[in-house]
């Protein structure tokens, strides 16, 4: 094992054992205790997420019980095994000492070190099936192995069940394609688009997050509406009541 790598596990164990020390003694945020109430009635999707992190949260509770820990022990997990596929992706882009920077830097970052590896939301699950996906098609582009594809469509549908950021990831991989002569060729083979198969299966869910997006840009609209229409009140008021005094004392002058 080489240097970074021992430094890469003797990081991972201290932060996870710190994680694990703090879960179980802090009360669930407004958002695990949403997706908590997933997991008591699991379904194929819900109003604002996919399902997986209540099939993940049900499994862990089942076995640990209904309380704090249970509910982010997964999180705490998930970042372990998403810090080492990072780690492995920035040493085929970059190398190890690059690589043990970026994990001493996403353990650093609160959006990363605490959203997602001790609080449970759906972007730890995203986070690990979207790293893992670009692990694959890594190994896709350095190895030319047809077998990567499989997988690799099975990793992205996983990431479109854990949030419905996910569907840009093959969108990317195509523009990533058409863009590289050298890989261009993979449009010749039966693999991506049986790939793009396992996307399309997984991404059903697409219904739902069709009806996400219109009800979120619905809201988002009406409360862009109504805080401009408080705006236009406030100013109006400002404006209107300097006219009123001023039209007031014009009247007590005349009849003055």
């Amino acid at each position: 094992m080489s240097y970074y790598y021992k430094l890469f596990w003797i990081l991972t164990t201290i932060t996870t054992f710190l994680r694990l020390s703090v879960i179980g003694k802090l009360g669930l945020t407004v958002d695990e205790a949403h997706y908590w109430v997933y997991s008591k009635f699991l379904d194929l999707s819900y109003y604002d997420h996919p399902p997986m992190i209540g099939y993940i949260i049900k499994v862990f509770t089942d076995i640990f019980g209904i309380n704090e820990f249970a509910v982010r022990l997964p999180s705490v997990i998930i970042f372990v095994i998403t810090s080492w596929l990072f780690f492995l992706c920035v040493k085929k882009i970059f190398n190890e000492r690059i690589a043990f920077i970026g994990i001493i830097l996403i353990n650093v970052l609160p959006v990363f070190s605490f959203l997602g590896a001790v609080v449970t939301i759906p972007d730890s699950p995203l986070s690990l099936f979207w790293i893992l996906s670009f692990y694959l098609f890594i190994t896709i582009i350095e190895t030319k192995e047809k077998k990567y594809w499989y997988m690799l469509g099975i990793a992205i549908g996983f990431a479109l069940l854990s949030k419905y950021t996910a569907v840009m990831i093959y969108p990317s991989i195509i523009l990533f394609l058409l863009c590289s002569k050298e890989n261009r060729f993979w449009f010749a083979k039966k693999e991506l688009y049986f790939s793009t198969g396992c996307y399309l299966e997984y991404s059903k869910q697409l219904g739902k997050l069709r009806l996400s997006i219109t009800t979120r840009f619905r809201k988002f609209f009406t409360e862009i509406f109504v805080y401009f229409v408080r705006k236009i009140n406030r100013s109006t008021s400002r404006i209107c009541f300097p006219v009123f005094v001023y039209i007031l004392l014009l009247c007590c002058m005349r009849s003055y």
